[in-house]
């Protein structure tokens, strides 16, 4: 059996559909559950009443996406976990073949699927874990595919076409074992929203665990579909808080003062207000 653990702040309708999709594709045993992160509207009544064979956790304040994953693990019965966006869409069974890769491969610790756009083109998910140089890079690569420059995005497919072991895979969908997650103690609940995912990888890295990215299965990815409109600059400053969480935590002291360097040239907004949830960085 297979454990999904799906987090929603509101977009209720997202998380039915994600659901529905899953189950009408997936062949072998799973349970799904829910965590509903203090929405203020009526997603977690309408999951309650539209969804079958769900469990659902109604928190009562937003902790973050780390914290409401956390939840839904602990109360999770498979050792096989998928933590799961609430704006994607399954195509296809998303679970039986992953479950058959880890079963295959005991130093398999995390794996990441391929992602696609709601038009099925290619999506980047996965990468090397996070430095000042990788990040200058991955930042020409990210705004050449969703820019959809010319071939950029399909150079960056090219480079996906196989397995391979990587540092990181998107937390918008990410299979890990239940044993490793335990392990390393789940998602550092510091981070409130962006990096956790590569901080949890870089962890399960550490504890010798592999980190891989599979071309199979696919599964659609809105991007950030769970956002609330007109939070553009708390999300840019919960990118950089956690950005900077995350470089604390693994890089060494030089490449610290290079990125708070960066952070003085270009000082965070203000906000006010509680923070939705989303995979996507600004």
């Amino acid at each position: 059996m297979i454990s999904v653990v799906i987090v929603q702040h509101m977009r209720g309708d997202l998380t039915v559909r994600a659901i529905t999709t899953l189950q009408e594709h997936t062949a072998c045993p799973h349970e799904i559950i829910v965590v509903d992160n203090a929405s203020p509207d009526d997603s977690a009544d309408r999951v309650a009443r539209e969804c079958r064979n769900v469990e659902l956790l109604r928190l009562t304040t937003n902790a973050g996406f780390g914290a409401a994953n956390n939840a839904g693990v602990r109360a999770a019965k498979a050792e096989l976990l998928l933590l799961l966006n609430n704006d994607t869409e399954s195509i296809e069974d998303p679970l039986t073949p992953v479950a058959a890769r880890f079963e295959a491969d005991l130093t398999l610790g995390v794996l990441g699927p391929r992602l696609v756009n709601p038009d099925r083109s290619f999506q980047l998910s996965a990468g090397a874990l996070p430095s000042v140089l990788g990040e200058m890079s991955d930042k020409l690569l990210y705004n050449a595919v969703d820019r959809n420059l010319p071939g950029a995005r399909a150079m960056a497919a090219a480079s996906f076409k196989r397995e391979r072991r990587v540092g990181w895979v998107t937390g918008a969908a990410l299979f890990i074992r239940r044993s490793l997650f335990d392990a390393i103690g789940g998602f550092d609940e510091r981070f409130f929203m962006y990096f956790e995912d590569k901080d949890l990888c870089a962890r399960a890295i550490a504890a010798g665990a592999t980190v891989r990215y599979c071309p199979t299965p696919t599964i659609v990815h809105l991007r950030g579909g769970s956002s609330t409109a007109g939070r553009s600059a708390h999300l840019q400053r919960a990118y950089r808080e956690s950005q900077a969480l995350f470089y604390r935590k693994h890089r060494p002291a030089i490449e610290q003062a290079l990125l708070q360097l960066y952070l003085k040239v270009r000082p965070l907004p203000s906000y006010a207000g509680t923070s939705p949830q989303s995979r996507d960085a600004p």
